[in-house]
């Protein structure tokens, strides 16, 4: 019996691509974050200074240089970064959902599979405090999903908000400072627990995990609050 040739029936090859791709079952394919509905907000300074009156801080950041590393086919006039989390928190390329990677891998032959679950990896791992494509890191956890949401149909108000007033500018050369930490505890032993792509479960405050995935080192650190993996 001759063999099943897909092309034989008009499916074209990109699509035997994404067929074959979804079906398999180890692939993490992402999700929208930002998939619950914005406030509609007549007055975004005030929203602002409501998010900074509830204990956030927002600073900008210098991108995180793996993603300009992996690939150069992303649109002229934004960033790697800023393109590849569009693509798998919103969508993008005529895909108006967050894209898996066999239509990653459709619209940027310049990223492999490895190359691409990498990346991922390292949004993952950043979303906490870093959830939007353009470069403002959040302060602490506890925004909910609308306020994402609302933040990221805001982008540019946002962004040019933060701009004006940022006390972490780690694109002026001066060592970050993060406004929310009321004491910066000693690093105690500086133990690196782990050394892995995942952190490590039940750390200690001061402790220290390198990231071989991004090849980062991450302290276990405390604002009296809460808890956070804070790249060294």
């Amino acid at each position: 019996m001759a063999s099943f040739n897909p092309s034989n029936y008009g499916i074209s090859l990109d699509t035997q691509i994404v067929r074959k791709i979804v079906t398999q079952p180890n692939i993490d394919f992402g999700k929208s974050v930002f998939s619950s509905e914005p406030m509609q907000v007549s007055d975004f300074e005030a929203y602002y200074l409501s998010l900074k009156g509830r204990g956030f801080d927002f600073f900008i950041f210098d991108e995180e240089p793996e993603y300009a590393q992996a690939y150069t086919s992303h649109p002229v006039g934004v960033s790697a970064r800023y393109h590849f989390i569009e693509m798998i928190t919103q969508g993008g390329h005529s895909f108006n959902h967050p894209m898996n990677d066999a239509e990653i891998r459709i619209t940027h032959s310049d990223l492999d599979e490895k190359e691409i679950q990498n990346l991922r990896r390292i949004y993952k791992i950043n979303a906490s405090f870093r959830p939007f494509k353009i470069p403002v890191q959040v302060s602490q956890r506890g925004l909910t999903d609308q306020d994402l949401a609302t933040l990221n149909a805001n982008l540019s108000l946002f962004e040019d908000r933060v701009r004006q007033s940022s006390s972490l500018r780690r694109d002026s050369g001066l060592k970050p400072k993060f406004g929310s930490l009321q004491k910066v505890p000693t690093i105690r032993g500086t133990i690196i627990r782990r050394s892995s792509v995942n952190p490590p479960s039940n750390p200690s405050i001061g402790d220290l995990w390198f990231n071989t995935g991004t090849a980062k080192l991450f302290a276990f650190l405390s604002d009296g609050t809460s808890t956070y993996w804070v790249e060294v």
